[in-house]
């Protein structure tokens, strides 16, 4: 039996036991008035109560929703994969791992939702420092690199001048996505290079950052 369906025949039985009680009263003697008070005071706490019943009942399934979706939290893990001759040639790095290559890096952020929620209003930041260029390389160029540095201290916990690039994404459960850019150093390093995932506050997210010497 739907909610509906519930609150209405609730609702019918109370009228019923309304207009019986109601009948019965107006045939009773006038002697007999306290008793008569007596009843309709025990049929409207009764109503009282049993209405009383019936909305908790049909509350109770949205406040367990709305309990589930407090609890319910989208963890987006950030990783690079550093891509060393072709493009099937990946090496995952660890975060904080230090890279002593020449020359232009070509790299895979990769971004993964394993929480049990969905980051709908999520936004993949990939950061360089000043002194090196980013690229979005093939499908990476969905990401869109700002023509105006930024400024940040999450590259060396100090504000520094930043390039970025950014790209808002929608991460369903269990969905990944990667990026691939190109980074060339123009200045003298190191350089360190950081990716993070920003959203609501459902959404968790620790940024991951590599050094290039």
């Amino acid at each position: 039996m739907s909610r509906w369906r519930a609150v209405g025949v609730v609702g019918i039985a109370l009228a019923v036991a309304s207009i019986a009680v109601f009948i019965w009263a107006i045939w009773q003697p006038p002697g007999r008035a306290g008793a008569t008070f007596t009843a309709l005071q025990t049929v409207a706490t009764f109503a009282a109560v049993l209405l009383a019943v019936v909305a908790v009942l049909y509350a109770r399934p949205a406040y367990l929703e709305v309990l589930r979706d407090r609890r319910t939290k989208a963890v987006i893990k950030v990783e690079f994969q550093l891509v060393e001759n072709t493009a099937f040639d990946l090496r995952d790095l660890v975060p904080d791992e230090v890279l002593n290559i020449a020359g232009d890096i070509f790299l895979n952020v990769f971004a993964n939702n394993v929480g049990d929620r969905a980051a709908r209003d999520a936004v993949l930041t990939v950061m360089v420092p000043f002194s090196c260029e980013l690229q979005p390389v093939g499908y990476g160029s969905l990401l869109s690199v700002s023509p105006v540095p930024g400024m940040s201290d999450l590259l060396t916990g100090e504000r520094s001048k930043v390039k970025f690039a950014t790209m808002p994404y929608t991460f369903m459960i269990g969905q990944g996505l990667v990026v691939p850019v190109r980074v060339r150093p123009i200045g003298p390093g190191p350089h360190v290079v950081a990716a993070l995932v920003a959203g609501s506050a459902q959404t968790e997210s620790t940024p991951v950052r590599i050094t290039i010497c």
